[in-house]
């Protein structure tokens, strides 16, 4: 199975570098003060070219610096793959946003920072009261669910923007461990929502199928938290 997974990446990375020579977003150039994960060659732009070094690298035809492996390691899932090259193109080719890399320990991509501006993005393509209703479905990458419908399917498009193909797991939980990007689930079981903002008086959400729609910035406060919690989603390593 991983054989296969591995073969459909890299046909996927084949297919999208041959759309890149299309695309009006041919590569992305950032200030000169960041980094972002997929920039291997650490030339300030996300381009087929770091893609395609990362093919080279998961196909041994090319060493990395340990500090490389952890910039190529796009989908922050620990390793470094073809589902990275693929994540990259996918960034080229304007339908993944890049995550700024800080120099450091391996999880610095889960910094509360880039975790909200992973989310947040995308309230340019889906801002307040776009429809979203239980007709929408999303195919989840964090396991547990294969994917979901209406909020559930909002709330993991944003988990999947942030957390890329880490697992996640589920438990109940006092607010205190609440974190930004943690998926609450609601309302005697019926209602997903995604932690926008922690704060001393309980989180700031997004979520989908709210009235039909998507809505950005409702506050639950932490004792609406822990009277209607029914369980938290959470992908941050343990």
């Amino acid at each position: 199975m991983k054989i296969l997974k591995n073969i459909i990446s890299l046909t996927l990375c084949t297919s999208l570098l041959c759309m890149t020579q299309f695309s009006f977003r041919n590569n992305i150039s950032f200030a000169e003060t960041q980094q972002y994960f997929g920039d291997v060659n650490s030339d300030g732009s996300l381009t087929a070219d770091d893609s395609l070094m990362i093919l080279q690298f998961v196909t041994s035809s090319a060493d990395f610096s340990d500090e490389q492996k952890k910039i190529a390691d796009s989908d922050n899932d620990g390793n470094v793959t073809s589902a990275d090259a693929l994540e990259v193109l996918r960034c080229v080719v304007g339908l993944s946003e890049p995550k700024i890399y800080e120099s450091g320990s391996q999880n610095d991509s889960l910094s509360t920072e880039n975790i909200y501006n992973a989310m947040i993005a995308f309230k340019e393509k889906y801002p307040e009261g776009t429809t979203w209703t239980n007709d929408n479905f999303y195919s989840w990458k964090g396991g547990i669910f294969d994917g979901g419908y209406g909020c559930a399917g909002f709330a993991f498009m944003l988990s999947d923007a942030a957390f890329g193909s880490l697992p996640a797991r589920q438990y109940y939980s006092v607010s205190p461990d609440i974190k930004v990007g943690d998926i609450l689930r609601i309302n005697n079981n019926s209602h997903s929502v995604i932690v926008l903002e922690v704060n001393d008086t309980g989180v700031v959400i997004a979520e989908g199928n709210y009235s039909g729609t998507v809505h950005w910035g409702r506050k639950l406060t932490w004792s609406a938290i822990n009277s209607s919690l029914d369980y938290v989603i959470t992908r941050y390593p343990e």
